[in-house]
């Protein structure tokens, strides 16, 4: 079994604790990091009980730019974007691996989970609902059936179908939309029991605790120091939102054996580094010119198709661009002084300087100018030769004036006028090369 979580550097203290919980109980189990950001922090490298680090741009595989999808979402929105690349990631590599399950970066695993192995050998998909039980009906309507926290999928038709088709749908679709259509990747889920044959929805209680299940899940601690919920083992505790389960509040004394885990945990993540931690900034929050990027920039990039076509590395972009397409949201024209670089942000993230992008406007606007300046007419009328005559598109025809042709020419051509006016520069070279040997033979050798 392989398990994997997505975070970025600011959660980097939960994996920690995620991953030496699993290594605890389950030291044979893999543990896979997607860090969805820009360069890896060489922290991972160091701790032992991370078996790969990897970034999530290295694990998506699809028709659009990573960079581009990335645009549309924030932290969070992203972060659900690269589970279902993850799935597909570990089950392209690690060939040998059947059993993949994806647990969130801020859970915990409390005990051998020899028992999800039973349930991956009959099973393709397994799925952990919010309850278990009735009474938070309305919840689910608003944040989906089942929780995207812990999800396993298996090496079956079934299993590696339902992760296809999951990513597919995150491509563009990973998003906390208006009036609850969408819950990011969450909401998906509600389609896969009917769309996927062996979908198991685990509805043991020691699976995937969390604030929304408190009520119906009663914790108990044995004098061993075993957990146990509604008499069941504890094998899955998610810990959302740690901090509000931090403070003194009337659940806390309602519950004061989860209370006591939530100190425990925090008492952890304090131990791995987490105040230093959650303040490192998100790399993809910027252009490259190292402006923050606004919420409403992404929320036009995302809901624009025309400017994705467009414009398919927004990075290099401004807020104030995206400000003008959202008051110009039909408009063909274009705010931006000229056409955007042909290749994303490379792994350097080089800033590009507006000072740079202003002369090649310029440039291009000279060259625009000139060409409505110029006209074949005006060239010059000397002496014809074969090699002098290009034809362009149909009855235009343009002279080459000492060897040499307008450049705004060459840009009105098509592949085959090019191909036409090459074999022109050809015969046009060996006619002077054979003239200039037989002014050699009759010098003698001499200078000529």
């Amino acid at each position: 079994m392989i398990i994997g979580t997505v975070l970025t550097n600011s959660h980097l203290a939960r994996a920690k604790v995620l991953a030496e919980s699993i290594k605890k109980y389950n030291p044979d189990v893999k543990v896979i990091v997607s860090l969805v950001e820009r360069h890896l922090n060489p922290e991972y490298s160091e701790f032992k009980h991370f078996d790969e680090v990897v970034l999530a741009k290295d694990t998506w595989q699809g028709n659009m730019d990573f960079d581009q999808i990335l645009f549309k979402y924030d932290a969070w929105e992203a972060c659900c974007f690269a589970k279902a690349a993850l799935f597909d990631y570990i089950f392209t590599k690690y060939t040998q691996e059947d059993h993949v399950l994806f647990l969130d970066s801020d859970t915990e695993v409390f005990s051998p989970l020899d028992d999800l192995s039973k349930r991956f050998k009959r099973s393709s998909v397994l799925l952990t609902p919010q309850n278990i039980y009735k009474g938070n009906e309305y919840d689910n309507f608003k944040y989906g059936v089942y929780n995207a926290g812990m999800i396993g999928a298996t090496r079956t038709p079934d299993g590696l179908g339902f992760v296809k088709w999951w990513k597919k749908r995150l491509e563009r679709h990973s998003y906390f939309a208006e009036y609850d259509t969408l819950f990011a990747e969450q909401k998906w889920l509600n389609l896969v029991p009917t769309l996927f044959d062996s979908v198991e929805v685990v509805k043991h209680p020691g699976y995937n605790i969390a604030s929304w299940n408190f009520k119906e899940r009663k914790v108990t601690r044995s004098d061993s120091g075993k957990y146990s919920v509604n008499g069941e083992p504890l094998y899955v505790f998610h810990f959302h939102a740690i901090k509000n389960l931090e403070k003194e509040n009337d659940w806390s004394k309602e519950f004061p054996q989860i209370k006591s885990l939530a100190r425990k945990y925090a008492e952890k993540l304090d131990s791995m580094g987490r105040h230093s931690l959650e303040h490192i900034p998100w790399s993809y929050n910027f252009f490259t010119n190292g402006t923050p990027i606004d919420r409403d920039s992404r929320l036009v990039y995302r809901n624009n198709l025309l400017l994705e076509k467009k414009h398919p590395y927004p990075f290099f972009m401004k807020n104030e661009d995206f400000a003008w397409y959202k008051e110009n949201p039909g408009s063909e024209s274009d705010p931006l002084p000229g056409s955007l670089p042909e290749s994303s942000p490379d792994s350097s993230f080089e800033r590009r300087s507006p000072k740079r992008r202003t002369i090649r406007a310029r440039k291009r606007l000279r060259s625009r100018r000139l060409n409505k300046k110029l006209k074949p007419s005006l060239l010059s009328r000397k002496r014809r030769t074969p090699f002098q005559l290009v034809p362009l598109k149909r009855s235009v025809k343009t002279r080459i004036v000492k060897g040499r042709i307008p450049v705004f020419y060459l840009s009105r051509m098509s592949r085959t006028e090019k191909m036409h006016l090459a074999k022109l520069f050809v015969r046009f070279i060996d006619h002077h090369m054979t003239r200039f040997e037989r002014r050699i033979q009759m010098s003698g050798g001499r200078d000529v």
